[in-house]
Formats: structure tokens, C-alpha cells, sequence
């Protein structure tokens, strides 16, 4: 009976200690982890600040984000995609996606020629392009998206260019009828044949995570300070 009586004194007496120490080492992980995520945001803000050497897209090109990247093909300007429901400077418009074939890949590239507004009409005359064999240049980035897509990518599969909201690569593979690569590549700006593009890293505010951060361990250093400071009360208590 005093056995049992013990370890259940025991069990009250440190298991706040324990759990205090267990939601301290959380706390301590997730202060980690969003200085992990700044870091990488700055990462990515210097890889597209300072991109390096432009590299050919080719049958075994490995796609790092904002890579500046060179092609050598020709587009096709019958299958082009818009992507709807992009908003700039307050204004509705179009991302012009254009399917581009490579010279050296049975896949198609898809170039995001830039953003265009949205005036009511499919303006499909304005985003036509020659089909002859033009080199571009510019950035590995990828198709817009977004969590929580309200239906269909595609509503209309007969006429061209197909308005798209946010679709992936599968889908736009299926449009066009063929497969295409899983990245998109974002047209320089001095690059012919564009329109509005003022490409910007995504997402690359650091002072957030550093905020959360400081959150976290200001967390962990409030309970061990209470956990310390429950200790010396406890022990007082026993010395008496």
C-alpha cells in the first residue's frame, strides 16, 4: 500500500516537469524549423537575384528553381493556354501559357509569355505568335496554383486558346495533347513575343518566420523559467 502510495506521489509530483519539458522541446523544434524556413527563403531570394550561367533545356535537363535556362524550338501558337483569375495591380487578366517544341525533347515546354488583362473577350488574336524556329531565354518557375480550386481546371475542350483556373501539368498535357515538362519556364523580359512580366521569387518574406520563431523560444524560456521556478518552490516546501 505504501509502495503503491509512493509512486503515485512520485507521478504527481514530476509530471508537470515532464510535461513541461516535452512541450519545451516542441516549442524548441518549431522555433528550429521556421528559422530553417527563413533560411531558405533567403536562399531563394539570392538564387533569383543572382541566378548564375543560363543552361540548353534538353532531353536530361533537371529543373532548379529560377535557373536561367535557354531553348532552342519553335512555339505553337494554335494550343495556347490562359490561365484565368490572376490579379495585378487590383485588375483581373490572363497568364499566356504557350506551348513550345523543343529540339531536343518529345516533350513540350511551356513558356509563361507574361500577364495580359482581361477586357471581357478571349483575345485570342493578340496572343497569336509565328511558328518558325525561335531560341528564348529565361527562368525555370512553375504553373500558378493555389490550395482550393473551385472546379474543373478546363470548361471548354473545343476552342483554342483554352482559359484554364489553375491547372497542373497533367491537365495541360491532356489539352494539348501531348506530355509536357513539369516546369514552366518564365520568358525574360527583353525576350520578343511577351507581355507584362515582372516576375517575382514566391513567397519570400522572412520576417514572419523569424517572428514565429521568436515566439517559440520566448514560449520554451517562459515554461523553463516556471518550471525552475515550481522546483525551488517544491523543494521549499519539503525542506520545512
Amino acid at each position: 500500500m505504501t509502495s503503491t502510495y509512493n509512486i503515485k506521489s512520485l507521478s504527481k509530483r514530476y509530471a508537470p516537469f515532464i510535461v513541461g519539458a516535452s512541450l519545451i522541446a516542441t516549442f524548441v523544434r518549431l522555433g528550429v524549423w521556421q528559422l530553417d524556413r527563413a533560411a531558405e527563403k533567403v536562399a531563394l531570394q539570392s538564387s533569383f537575384e543572382n541566378p548564375g550561367i543560363a543552361v540548353w533545356v534538353g532531353a536530361d535537363f533537371t529543373a532548379i528553381e529560377y535557373q536561367p535556362v535557354l531553348a532552342r524550338g519553335r512555339y505553337l501558337s494554335a494550343r495556347q493556354i490562359l490561365i484565368d483569375n490572376v490579379v495585378r495591380n487590383g485588375q483581373l487578366g490572363y497568364f499566356v501559357i504557350s506551348p513550345y517544341e523543343l529540339d531536343q525533347s518529345d516533350e513540350l515546354l511551356l513558356v509563361n509569355r507574361g500577364w495580359i488583362a482581361k477586357t471581357g473577350e478571349v483575345p485570342a488574336s493578340e496572343i497569336v505568335i509565328g511558328g518558325g524556329i525561335s531560341p528564348i531565354s529565361g527562368k525555370v518557375g512553375w504553373l500558378p496554383g493555389v490550395a482550393l480550386r473551385p472546379g474543373e481546371a478546363f470548361t471548354d475542350h473545343e476552342n483554342w486558346p483554352r482559359i484554364a483556373v489553375w491547372p497542373n501539368y497533367a491537365e495541360i498535357a491532356a489539352e494539348v495533347g501531348q506530355p509536357v515538362l513539369q516546369f514552366v519556364l518564365l520568358l525574360d523580359p527583353e525576350q520578343p513575343h511577351g507581355f507584362q512580366r515582372k516576375w517575382q521569387p514566391r513567397d519570400v518574406d522572412t520576417a514572419k518566420h523569424y517572428g514565429y520563431a521568436f515566439q517559440w523560444f520566448a514560449m520554451a524560456i517562459c515554461l523553463l523559467l516556471l518550471g525552475g521556478w515550481n522546483y525551488r518552490r517544491q523543494r521549499s516546501r519539503s525542506e520545512r
